[in-house]
């Protein structure tokens, strides 16, 4: 397989990979995922799949419940690239403005933060 040339049926198992990921309510490990699909780097397998399930969409259509996947690629690019928003915005969301990207990584960082909060309070009621 080349790694700058997507087939159909790259993209077509690249996205049955993440989505079967998806339905399972497992996180997409995109190693995994690139090991599948020889030749192409994590990182390939996150942007075409960004790009392919965002490409053809409407500006209505675009306001959507953000994926798993898509959270986890966001947190993988600020980790990567620091809170570079424009840069994470122009190379994975393209569709998202940068202050977009900032507020839905505040939002996710804080409802795992919350999350978090709430098992140590049911660890700590069932240790008494």
């Amino acid at each position: 397989m080349s790694q700058s040339i997507w087939t159909k049926e790259e993209q077509k198992w690249l996205v049955q990979i993440v989505e079967s990921c998806e339905q399972m309510k497992q996180q997409v490990d995109w190693n995994e995922v690139s090991k599948q699909l020889n030749g192409k780097s994590k990182s390939q397998c996150q942007v075409r799949y960004l790009k392919l399930k965002n490409s053809n969409v409407s500006d209505s259509e675009r306001y959507h419940e953000w994926t798993q996947a898509e959270k986890d690629i966001l947190m993988d690019c600020v980790n990567i690239y620091g809170k570079d928003w424009e840069r994470i915005s122009r190379k994975f969301f393209t569709w998202m403005t940068p202050l977009k990207l900032k507020n839905k990584h505040y939002a996710i960082t804080k409802n795992q933060c919350e999350s978090q909060i709430k098992i140590i309070k049911i660890m700590l009621d069932s240790s008494n």
